[in-house]
This record gives C-alpha cells, sequence and structure tokens, in this order.
C-alpha cells in the first residue's frame, strides 16, 4: 500500500510538471496571439494608408484625364478657329488680288523741276537743319 501511495504521489508530481508546460505553453500561445494581434493591426493600418493613398492617386489621375479631355477640346476649338482664319485670309487676298487686278496702273509720282531739286539741297547746307536739327 506504501508502494502505491508513493507511485501515486509520483503520478500526481507528473501531472503537476505536465500541467506547468501546458500552463508554460498556454502563456507562449498567449504572447504569440498577442504579437500577431499587434502585427495584424499594424497591417491594417498600413492597408488603409495604402488604400487612402491609392484614391488620391485615383482622384489625381482622375483630374489630370479631365484636364486632357479639356486641352484636347480647347486645341479642337482653336484648330477649328485656325482653319477658318485662313479661309477668311484667303479669301481677303483674293479679293485685294481682284481690287488690285482691276484698279488702273498706279499714276507716277508728280516731277519735280530740276531747279527746285537744287535748290531744297543748298538749303540744307551750312547750319543745323533738316536732318541734324532732327
Amino acid at each position: 500500500a506504501e508502494e502505491e501511495l508513493q507511485e501515486a504521489h509520483r503520478a500526481e508530481q507528473r501531472l503537476e510538471e505536465r500541467l506547468a508546460e501546458v500552463q508554460k505553453a498556454e502563456q507562449r500561445l498567449i504572447e504569440q496571439n498577442k504579437a500577431l494581434s499587434k502585427e495584424l493591426c499594424a497591417s491594417k493600418a498600413r492597408e488603409a494608408t495604402l488604400n487612402l493613398l491609392l484614391a488620391k492617386q485615383a482622384g489625381a489621375l482622375k483630374t489630370a484625364q479631365d484636364m486632357l479631355q479639356a486641352a484636347e477640346a480647347e486645341k479642337e476649338l482653336l484648330q477649328a478657329s485656325n482653319r477658318e482664319l485662313r479661309q477668311r485670309l484667303e479669301l481677303a487676298e483674293k479679293s485685294l488680288a481682284a481690287l488690285l487686278a482691276k484698279r488702273s496702273p498706279p499714276a507716277s509720282p508728280p516731277e519735280v523741276p530740276i531747279k527746285e531739286k537744287a535748290a531744297s539741297k543748298r538749303r540744307g547746307r551750312g547750319r543745323a537743319s533738316g536732318r541734324a536739327a532732327k
């Protein structure tokens, strides 16, 4: 009976040791769970930040696309305006050419008698006048 009592006591000690090991393992698992929870929270925060950045970039891309479309529309309007202006210029040039063709030959400038030319040349000599005065 004493032997059985000692065996029961040893079995109880083994169970207590095993219980302590299980408790240690449970504590390690709890610590790992806490660490994984923190990691998960940090990962979720990074994901939220990346989603926010992605949304901002998508907004910026949409804005850039809208600006590009507006610029392309303005370019098309300017091209149409340039075509119209070219056509009007061509019509104006044709009208001018037609008017010039209809006009009589240009009259020659009036002839200045030779004596007056010589007199006008002499007037500018000797004093600061004419070109020099200007």
